[in-house]
């Protein structure tokens, strides 16, 4: 797979994984995704009042985009080992807008590794919207069947 990016916030000791925002591992794909961009906006920013918890999360904070290959010793494998994931809280809030949930729901449509980690983020951070009309209208009444089969077909 070679060389693959975080977003790390070393002081809050927290990570987001663009490849769970379906954005790709690649330095240009951390970079132009429109996701990622999104998530990493939202988190540096001044949060603007009745925000959500990743809104200026990490205002004024370092924020690293590490590489990893595996099997060393560097920041980028030191945070998935030991630092919070909150990509899944990241995406699941992405999903607050609706032209960027609409957006996020068509991508899942057409990738099932991206319709698999938007399950699972907003099972953990969003179960409401999972009987939301535009989920079921875009990925069907019976998405969780396609999540079922996904999952036991890649694990």
């Amino acid at each position: 797979m070679g060389k693959t990016y975080l977003l790390v916030n070393p002081i809050k000791r927290e990570f987001v994984d663009p490849m769970r925002l379906n954005g790709g591992f690649q330095w240009d794909d951390v970079l132009t995704d429109p996701f990622c961009v999104l998530v990493l906006k939202r988190l540096i920013a001044d949060p603007p009042r009745g925000t959500t918890e990743i809104d200026g999360r990490w205002t004024g904070d370092a924020v690293i985009l590490p590489a990893g290959w595996g099997g060393e010793d560097n920041l980028h494998d030191r945070a998935s080992l030991e630092f919070t994931d909150i990509s899944y809280l990241a995406l699941a809030r992405l999903c607050d807008k609706d032209k960027v949930f609409n957006n996020i729901l068509n991508q899942a449509m057409e990738t099932d590794s991206f319709f698999v980690e938007l399950c699972n983020a907003l099972r953990e951070f969003a179960p409401g919207l999972l009987l939301d009309k535009p989920f079921t209208t875009v990925l069907g009444v019976d998405w969780s069947r396609r999540y079922k089969k996904v999952c036991a077909q890649r694990y």
